[in-house]
C-alpha cells in the first residue's frame, strides 16, 4: 500500500481516537519528514519499503544536528506510525525502530534571589509591567505551561476562593491554588 494513503489513514485514526489539534500537526510533521525522505527519488513509497529504509532515515536524522529531545520526539511519532501500520495489518511484521534514549535533563529551578530580581524588573506603574509580573508571578506560583497560560480566561481565575482553573495536556484540567 502506498505510504501516504497509510499517513492519511493514520492521522484519520487518530482524529477519531481524540488526539488534539497540535499533536495532530506533530504527527503531520514528523511523518511528512518521514514520507519526504522515502519519497524524494519517487522509488520508495510503498509502505513494504519501510523496514528497509526506516535506519537511513534515523541516519539522516542525526546528522541534522538536532537536539536530543527533538530527536526522541520524533522517534516517538515514528514509532506511533509504525505501530499503526502493523496493527492495522499494513505490514506483516512489526516495523523494527533503532533504540533511541530517552535524553534526561534536570531543570534547575531559580534561586529565591534569581525570583525577586526578576518580579522586581517589571514596571507596575504601567499596564503591561502589570501584565507581565501576572504572567511571571503565576508561572512561578503555579508552575503552568506556556500552553495551559496562553488558554487561560478570565472565567478560570477565581480571586475570591484563590484558585484558577488550569486546562492542562491531554484534556486533563486541574484547579490551582494561587495568592
Amino acid at each position: 500500500m502506498d505510504i501516504r494513503r497509510c499517513y492519511d489513514l493514520f492521522l484519520t485514526d487518530r482524529k477519531i481516537s481524540g488526539c488534539s489539534e497540535s499533536t495532530l500537526r506533530f504527527y503531520e510533521y514528523v511523518i511528512g519528514k518521514l514520507i519526504h525522505f522515502l519519497t524524494e527519488d519517487d522509488s520508495h513509497s510503498s509502505v513494504e519499503d519501510l523496514q528497509t529504509h526506516i535506519l537511513p532515515f534515523f541516519s539522516h536524522l542525526q546528522q541534522q544536528d538536532l537536539s536530543p529531545s527533538t530527536y526522541h520526539s520524533l522517534f516517538r511519532g515514528i514509532r506511533a506510525f509504525t505501530r499503526f501500520l502493523h496493527q492495522e495489518e499494513y505490514v506483516e511484521k512489526e516495523i523494527r525502530l533503532p533504540k533511541v534514549k530517552q535524553p534526561h535533563t534536570t531543570i534547575s529551578p531559580l534561586t529565591p534571589r534569581q525570583m525577586r530580581k526578576v518580579l522586581h524588573s517589571f514596571n507596575s506603574n504601567n499596564y503591561l509591567g502589570l501584565r507581565n509580573y501576572t504572567i511571571v508571578r503565576l508561572f512561578l506560583d503555579t508552575g503552568m505551561r506556556l500552553g495551559e497560560l496562553s488558554q487561560l480566561q478570565m472565567t478560570d481565575v477565581n480571586l475570591e476562593d484563590g484558585f484558577v482553573l488550569v486546562h492542562g495536556k491531554g484534556g486533563k484540567d486541574r484547579y490551582v491554588p494561587i495568592g
